[in-house]
């Protein structure tokens, strides 16, 4: 059994869909999930890998970057239409009548939220937004699904809701981080043969 940690959000959206292909490949193998949003429970003695939101250097461990790219304002079509015909994200200043953007709180300092997205974007502070506080991220991009606001959406893990248009991009503005999500191994530890084929299989 191989024991892969990773958080919430990115084993919803990005890690499930790959094990399913994993599962079905002449290298499958039993793997168990791990899902915290803690990083020091990510990287837990017991989990033969993790993946972490981190700038790729992490003392005692190997990592290979897996998920990076822009993080966008994007929701439902409807609300999606309703920003753009308002002008959310174009102007200094927010205007009247936008839809609500779907805050959460950062469990970790690496995260990026609404709140630091905006201040690194150059637009007015969270406060002056139309807000609705989220219990998580994952919660965040259900609501935006459901048509309740804007969610702060990663373009690589959200591919599919994008490429489906179930999430529609609002405005020009993005933000690309400096870290990104890794795929993470213990160094000097002997993984097995199984963990490997894993580890090449995310990995690629």
């Amino acid at each position: 059994m191989i024991r892969i940690a990773a958080n919430a959000v990115l084993s919803m959206f990005w890690l499930y869909a790959r094990l399913k292909s994993f599962s079905l490949s002449e290298v499958a193998c039993n793997v168990s999930v791990v899902t915290t949003d803690y990083t020091s429970e990510l990287l837990s003695d017991t989990h033969d890998l993790a993946l972490v939101y981190c700038d790729g250097n992490i003392s005692g461990w190997d990592c290979v970057s897996v998920v990076g790219g822009e993080l966008i304002p994007a929701a439902a079509p409807e609300i999606a239409e309703q920003a753009e015909l308002a002008g959310m994200f174009s102007n200094e200043q927010a205007v009247d009548n936008i839809p609500p953007i779907l805050e959460y709180i950062n469990l970790t300092p690496d995260w990026i939220n609404w709140q630091i997205w905006l201040k690194r974007i150059g637009l007015p502070e969270v406060s002056k937004w139309n807000t609705v506080q989220c219990n998580s991220y994952v919660q965040s991009i259900g609501k935006a699904l459901y048509g309740e606001g804007v969610a702060l959406v990663n373009v690589p893990m959200m591919k599919e809701e994008l490429d489906s248009g179930a999430l529609v991009k609002i405005g020009t503005k993005g933000l690309i981080p400096k870290k990104s999500y890794h795929l993470c191994r213990k160094q000097n530890v002997s993984l097995s043969q199984n963990a490997k084929d894993l580890f090449e299989f995310l990995a690629g």
